[in-house]
């Protein structure tokens, strides 16, 4: 009888030990709704189905415009490391709504920490189940290497990207699945309604 109870607390440990890391960033989780993104953090504005938040506005609203001074270096400081995104700051972090509740997470950031960005990543994930590289050309013709890192779970994906929106701004994407297949299948009815009888 004590043998069977050693082992259920083993494996009941093990279970809870094993249970994946939400999917959520800064707090806030799928899902979420407005109100609840704006209890974690205050400063995001929303228009329409797209909320932004950018610690910049945060640090000027709370210690006032950036100036050699002591007490505002430390406090733009503080809230660097407290907006943080893993090991980077300055990072900037948009949410797309779906019927009301965030359905994704884009968090922006310099492309010198994106491998940085990965690695905080793996620690709270695990194995990424694909990590590509790439070579992708800018609007100019100028060829750059990229690298591409998702990790699949059954509530949703994530994803790293090197350089995302130009030579210099990597993101990681957080999408639950039901906001993929809300928005795939959103596509697939716009496309539908795109195509011209004879």
């Amino acid at each position: 009888m004590k043998i069977a109870a050693i082992a259920f607390a083993f494996f009941a440990a093990s279970a809870i030990a094993a249970a994946p890391a939400p999917l959520e960033v800064k707090g806030v989780p799928r899902g979420a709704t407005v109100e609840q993104l704006r209890q974690t953090i205050p400063q995001f504005k929303c228009y329409g189905a797209t909320c932004t938040f950018d610690p910049m506005d945060a640090a000027v609203a709370r210690c006032g415009e950036v100036r050699a001074d002591q007490g505002v270096l430390e406090c733009y400081g503080r809230l660097g490391s407290e907006y943080a995104f893993g090991p980077v700051h300055g990072a900037k972090y948009s949410a797309f709504l779906k019927n009301g509740r965030v359905g994704e997470i884009r968090v922006t950031f310099p492309v010198a920490h994106a491998d940085e960005v990965v690695i905080a990543m793996t620690e709270i994930y695990g194995k990424p189940a694909d990590d590509r590289q790439l070579e992708s050309q800018s609007r100019l013709g100028e060829k750059f290497g990229n690298r591409v890192v998702t990790w699949s779970r059954p509530d949703g994906t994530i994803t790293v990207e090197r350089r995302s929106l130009d030579v210099d701004t990597g993101s990681a994407t957080f999408i639950a699945a039901w906001y993929a297949q809300a928005t795939a299948n959103g596509k697939e009815i716009a496309a539908k309604s795109d195509v011209k009888g004879p």
